[in-house]
């Protein structure tokens, strides 16, 4: 994924939660199926997808129920599988068993306006007359499911937990809309009032598309694992965590930090710190901002109205970062 390093915007003050799941996976994968989006290529032909489809076997009865309402069925499990932190099937079943009628009505029931385009497909309405029995019957399909399936999922979980460890360190350095155009790749979404939370899925299976649904003032965006982690051995450091860590290996870049860590300061003054050529020191400078540890703040026009500062809790997050990566431990400090 392409890093969008400066984003001078206004803080987007919503919620930003990565979620890495494989049964996220197989969510999306089974709404993928059957979504009706014409002006893309069918996502049947993404050869995950359609393994896992396979691999489901679900009866053609409850298949046809199922893709009713363009697959909302599917796509609200979303919803449940996020906040509850659902790692499979099974786990998915029992936490749908608990939802009471009331609020099924409120997952499966939405007044947005669909949106369909080339990367963006948005579910569609769907009248429920029985929510417990609908319930019921989800229950039902998701407890069918052989256990091959939640292996098959599986295999893809570390792929997705590398890519999800990518994007929280991007997490904590953008805003929320420059952080959905570098995830998707270029996808420019311009955040309403009414957006309360933003929620990041990594996919393998829906690769290279992205998908957004809208639940409530919850924007989701399933966006494709960077080239990165596929490719990536489980053993290998992220490619940011290398590239950081090579940008603290030098003795002026350390100078600059530390005087940065006494306040904000200009090239200017940057450079007579160092007793070097502006065009030396904005070198070192352009290489701690590719790093993600120091930010240009523009505050007027010309070179007079740009300084340079620190980024909150840059150095500390990446101590964190590189200790879980020794560990072989998950980030545990949430967003």
């Amino acid at each position: 994924m392409t890093l969008i390093r400066e984003p001078f915007l206004s803080p987007q003050r919503v919620k930003i939660t990565v979620a890495a799941t494989p049964v996220a996976e197989f969510v999306v994968a089974m709404w993928a199926t059957i979504a009706e989006c014409d002006s893309i290529d069918s996502f049947e032909k993404a050869p995950t997808i359609a393994t896992i489809k396979e691999t489901a076997n679900l009866p053609q009865g409850d298949w046809d129920w199922m893709a009713e309402g363009n697959g909302v069925r599917w796509s609200f499990l979303l919803e449940l599988i996020v906040p509850n932190d659902v790692q499979t099937i099974d786990q998915l079943a029992s936490v749908l068993e608990e939802v009471d009628a009331d609020e099924l009505m409120s997952h499966l029931n939405h007044d947005d306006e669909d949106e369909c385009d080339d990367e963006i497909c948005a579910q569609k309405h769907l009248e429920i007359t029985d929510p417990a029995a609908d319930r019921d019957r989800i229950v039902a399909i998701l407890r069918a499911m052989p256990q091959e399936l939640e292996i098959e999922l599986k295999a893809l979980a570390s792929s997705l937990e590398h890519d999800q460890h990518l994007t929280k360190f991007l997490a904590r350095r953008l805003d929320a809309e420059p952080l959905i155009e570098t995830v998707t790749n270029g996808i420019a979404y311009r955040l309403d009032g009414d957006t309360t939370d933003v929620v990041l899925i990594p996919s393998v299976v829906i690769r290279p598309w992205n998908l957004m649904f809208s639940f409530g003032g919850a924007r989701y965006f399933v966006y494709p694992v960077s080239d990165e982690a596929v490719a990536a051995d489980p053993d290998s450091p992220p490619s940011w965590m290398v590239e950081m860590f090579k940008s603290l290996g030098d003795e002026r870049r350390l100078r600059l930090l530390r005087r940065l860590g006494e306040g904000p300061a200009g090239l200017g003054e940057l450079a007579e710190y160092l007793d070097l050529a502006k065009s030396t020191t904005h070198h070192h400078l352009r290489l701690l901002r590719a790093a993600g540890l120091v930010k240009a703040v523009i505050t007027g026009s010309g070179k007079d109205g740009t300084h340079y500062e620190l980024r909150p809790n840059a150095l500390p997050d990446a101590a964190q970062f590189v200790a879980s990566y020794l560990r072989a431990e998950p980030i545990e400090k949430d967003l």
